[in-house]
């Protein structure tokens, strides 16, 4: 009898626990959700001229496209959330390509079946947008791309009237904002050039009808990929901090501190750009850098793109630079947003004043079964409070204080002596604890780690390779005296 009573009353206490860290920690209590997208694309003829870069207009819009579905991609594989995304076509008719689907991958491929012929069926397209989102559960958005105006009325009617035909798309936005979907529109083309080339004012209705939707507008291919980074930031959180520029190769541009409110649940911040490489630098507001080995985060990097997905970010300044790695062209364009996605306000709450016990019925199976729930309750308790207490530290890293260091014997770092730490990365990159300039070092070549009172070094896939001993090592566990080498540099691990 009191065994089951003390295994009810710890039951009732994990639960107590799991609800006061759940209240402190939102993400705990309130998981992410997804969000369910359909990109429509306007492929009449017109989309097969060509902007001022030389670039086809379908060729800028499959190229947008792909940018935002890497983002996409890099958020399900970093929260396991569950985006959707869909992607119809129309021109003188309305082709699905792909309904709503997770599968990213698959949905890259789709976009080479784009191709431009025919009149601008818009109605049609938005329509079988909308009908897309028949089974979805997410935040439903539209992404609505045009270069000119209707000229087919709804069903590939024969309807004459521009009136007619744009009051149809107006009206179908209306109805998606009903059905509680968000229409953004796109409008790429030259306004200078008259509603010939684009109609602004057109665009704008279309998505001021849904009642959630937003006007945005591109005139090359460069434009148009960066209004798309800034829609799949604006459509599912909230833009914190938004600079396109130029950099110089070489050059390191510091972009300020960006404020992070309380109570986000994650931010997102993206850095775009037509080719070459760029490096950005984020700081924390305890000044520590953002790298692969700080808690929660992800980094997901393509020729072009470079994601950082943060759960659970500090409060407060945070740092962004920017450094131009390598830049043959000399200077190159470059867009950066952040933004973050609010999570629950913590409430007080009042603990009971005492334990309500629960009649003493039931087998023995149920005294097992507690135990499980109990033992499960506390383990999260455990691991939400650490995660706590990680977070008002500073996001301190692990064992500095194990008084391993690192002693020059040729190279750049020649006779000076390095302390160590968990995750202590060398190679080119600015974000590497050792930054060395050798051209034959991997931007991450290299990181040391300490576990269960052993260090290791591992090598990060580099090029020209880690060495331990002179012997060529994937990794290697490390006793003091060890000689390491990678490209020029030799230095000695040292360990007390």
């Amino acid at each position: 009898m009191r065994i089951k009573r003390s295994f009810l009353t710890l039951f009732l206490i994990s639960l107590l626990f799991i609800k006061f860290f759940a209240t402190e920690n939102p993400a705990l209590a309130y998981p992410l959700t997804g969000s369910d997208t359909v990109l429509v694309f306007d492929t009449s003829g017109s989309m097969d001229e060509r902007d001022k870069t030389g670039v086809t207009k379908l060729e800028a819009a499959q190229l947008a496209g792909i940018q935002i579905l890497n983002v996409i991609e890099a958020e399900n594989a970093a929260l396991g959330s569950s985006n959707q995304v869909g992607l119809v076509t129309y021109d003188r008719s309305v082709e699905i390509l792909s309904p709503l689907v997770t599968d990213i991958t698959a949905l890259k491929d789709a976009f080479s079946d784009m191709y431009a012929y025919g009149g601008t069926g818009m109605a049609d397209g938005l329509k079988a947008g909308i009908e897309l989102f028949a089974t979805a559960q997410g935040n439903k958005v539209i992404i609505l791309l045009s270069d000119g105006l209707p000229n087919i009325s709804l069903n590939s009617g024969n309807i004459q009237d521009y009136d007619v035909i744009k009051q149809q798309v107006i009206d179908l936005s209306t109805q998606a904002g009903q059905l509680g979907i968000c229409v953004n529109t796109v409008g790429f083309g030259d306004p200078g050039k008259g509603t010939s080339s684009i109609d602004e004012a057109f665009l704008i209705m279309i998505a001021e009808a849904s009642g959630c939707g937003r006007y945005v507008t591109a005139i090359d291919a460069v434009e148009l990929v960066n209004v798309y980074m800034e829609l799949r930031h604006s459509s599912t959180g909230s833009i914190q901090f938004q600079h396109s520029g130029q950099i110089s190769d070489g050059e390191e541009i510091d972009l300020g501190p960006v404020t992070i409110p309380d109570y986000q649940e994650l931010f997102l911040f993206t850095l775009n750009w037509p080719g070459d490489i760029i490096q950005p630098i984020l700081i924390d507001p305890f000044g520590v850098k953002v790298d692969n080995t700080y808690p929660g985060i992800s980094i997901n990097e393509t020729a072009s793109l470079i994601s950082y997905i943060l759960n659970n970010p500090s409060a407060g300044d945070w740092h962004l630079k920017l450094l131009g790695l390598d830049i043959p062209t000399g200077v190159t364009d470059y867009n950066a947003i952040l933004s973050t996605r609010a999570g629950a306000i913590p409430t007080p709450t009042t603990p009971p004043t005492q334990v309500v016990q629960a009649a003493p019925t039931g087998a023995g199976g149920l005294g097992v079964f507690l135990l499980i729930l109990v033992a499960a309750g506390v383990a999260i308790a455990v691991y939400v409070y650490s995660q706590t207490l990680k977070k008002k530290r500073g996001k301190e890293i692990l064992s500095r204080s194990t008084g391993a260091k690192i002693r020059g014997e040729k190279g750049e770092y020649r006779e000076r002596v390095i302390n160590l730490h968990d995750g202590f990365v060398v190679g080119r990159g600015s974000l590497s604890d050792l930054k060395l300039e050798d051209s034959s070092i991997s931007r991450r070549h290299c990181i040391f780690r300490y576990s269960k009172g052993n260090w290791y070094i591992q090598d990060l896939g580099s090029s020209s390779g880690t060495y331990v001993n002179r012997k060529r090592v994937d990794g290697a566990r490390l006793v003091s005296g060890d000689q390491i080498s990678f490209g020029n540099n030799t230095i000695t691990f040292l360990s007390e």
